[in-house]
């Protein structure tokens, strides 16, 4: 009688472990919540050089129109206005991880199943480490940055905006992240392109994200834990509304430990502040040439076996006349609980 085995080379259950760790991964990764194929996410994934040739992909972004209505009986014809389209590129690159092995006493020995720690290992780096990519892209040299002095809303380059920073007089407020979402939202009375925010439910937000730090500050604020307590929305199931730590006036803001804090803030004085970013539509592109794969490798005659991780991806900030198009930074002194 003739059995059907899969044995572990096989390559049909390689492309099921691939399709599982591709799954697995995006489901730990901190940004999977704002990634999709469709320009309203925060994270624009393209997958066009998945299917064909080629490194580099060129996109386009589209603005708002923003000329008046004709009335009456002025004339239409000739007064059409061009849609507003630019365009960005992004170029691939190729990230690898390794783990190994040694010999099958090594496996006989661990009281553990370590071939499947090292698979479990391997994914929970590579969440990580895609995570990282998009924090890395998102606070790199932000064009413009967003801080307060004592209640005095400025907006800034990030040089120098790191120079303001005062541990008492820059932290952040209710205040500071309602006049950066009027900000945001405005274009700073068109002065640059208006970030367009994510809508859910019919209406718009953008995400802040802040240290965790940061959101402990924001814990110890009086105004921001009444008007969550009392007045925050408590019917809306969608899965950005679940993973805010906190809403205000239409910011959802949520803590992230791996946004970057930095110790060196103010006129030689040492302060510790973060680099926290403003979100709305079209503040990342994702690009895909090839997603996560596993390549099981065997050596000394089948004694050891190692598991190589790989992708064809990059992320980066798409810009609009040399400006940040979707995102603001966002710095403000806090505290140092974790660092404590």
């Amino acid at each position: 009688m003739a059995s059907t085995v899969f044995e572990t080379n096989n390559a049909l259950t390689k492309k099921a472990w691939d399709e599982k760790l591709f799954r697995e991964s995006k489901k730990d990764m901190f940004f999977s919540l704002y990634m999709g194929e469709g320009a309203d996410n925060i994270v624009h994934v393209k997958n066009e050089l998945t299917k064909c040739q080629g490194d580099n992909i060129t996109f386009g972004l589209r603005t708002q129109l923003v000329e008046a209505a004709r009335t009456g009986n002025e004339q239409l014809e000739g007064f059409e206005e061009d849609l507003p389209t630019f365009n960005d590129s992004i170029s691939l690159e190729q990230y690898r991880k390794a783990v190994r092995r040694k010999g099958r006493l090594t496996k006989q020995r661990a009281m553990f199943a370590i071939d499947e720690e090292h698979k479990l290992a391997l994914q929970d780096w590579a969440a990580t480490f895609q995570d990282q990519l998009c924090v890395d892209a998102i606070t790199d040299a932000p064009t413009r940055v967003l801080y307060h002095v004592s209640g005095t809303f400025t907006v800034a380059s990030a040089a120098t905006a790191a120079t303001a920073m005062h541990a008492a007089n820059t932290l952040i407020t209710p205040k500071l992240i309602s006049q950066a979402r009027t900000y945001a939202k405005t274009g700073g009375n068109r002065r640059f392109m208006p970030i367009k925010p994510i809508k859910i439910k019919g209406k718009e937000y953008f995400v802040l994200l802040v240290h965790e730090d940061v959101l402990n500050d924001l814990f110890n604020d009086t105004i921001m834990m009444t008007v969550n307590r009392e007045a925050r929305e408590r019917d809306l199931d969608n899965p950005l509304f679940q993973s805010a730590d906190l809403i205000y006036n239409g910011v959802l803001i949520r803590g992230y430990e791996k946004m970057p804090v930095v110790t060196t803030g103010g006129a030689g004085s040492n302060v510790n502040y973060a680099k926290c970013s403003l979100l709305g539509a079209q503040s990342l592109i994702w690009a895909w040439g090839e997603k996560e794969d596993i390549i099981m490798e065997h050596f000394d005659y089948k004694n050891e076996v190692g598991w190589a991780w790989h992708i064809l991806a990059k992320t980066k900030k798409p810009k609009f006349n040399s400006e940040d198009f979707g995102s603001l930074g966002f710095y403000v002194a806090c505290s140092n609980i974790s660092g404590a």
